[in-house]
């Protein structure tokens, strides 16, 4: 359930990350999109693992050790409410295809918001591979 006050702290959640520079398991897309939960709900599902990788290949063992193939079955794994990409509304979380890597995301009304090392992304809607409603 989303609290009455869920934007403003969704949009301090991500002027917080806009602040931080990119860092596997600080501020990434992971970290951005469990802290945009977080900032909806109150909740974090995930907290065991926010913060409990620093490279790569951590995040392949965390996926593998959980019998996952990529973030977006990780995000179905723990959002189960899956919904159309076309019918996420802000605040749902995605999982959009970025090169050959599925990459978690933040619907934020007409765009997607994620986190590369270049800092916060702003893309199409339409680069959503899942959706999950929050």
């Amino acid at each position: 359930m989303r609290l009455p006050d869920w934007e403003t702290r969704l949009a301090t959640a991500i002027d917080r990350h806009r602040a931080l520079p990119f860092e596997l398991g600080v501020s990434d897309c992971f970290e951005l999109t469990m802290d945009a939960v977080e900032a909806i709900t109150g909740e974090n599902p995930c907290i065991e693992f926010c913060g409990s990788y620093r490279t790569e290949m951590d995040i392949a063992r965390i996926l593998a050790g959980l019998k996952l193939r990529d973030v977006g079955d990780f995000l179905a794994k723990y959002f189960p409410d899956e919904i159309a990409p076309s019918f996420a509304s802000r605040g749902d979380l995605v999982a959009v295809k970025q090169g050959e890597q599925i990459a978690a995301a933040i619907c934020i009304g007409s765009k997607i918001l994620g986190k590369a090392t270049s800092g916060l992304t702003f893309t199409s809607r339409s680069s959503a591979v899942r959706a999950f409603r929050i």
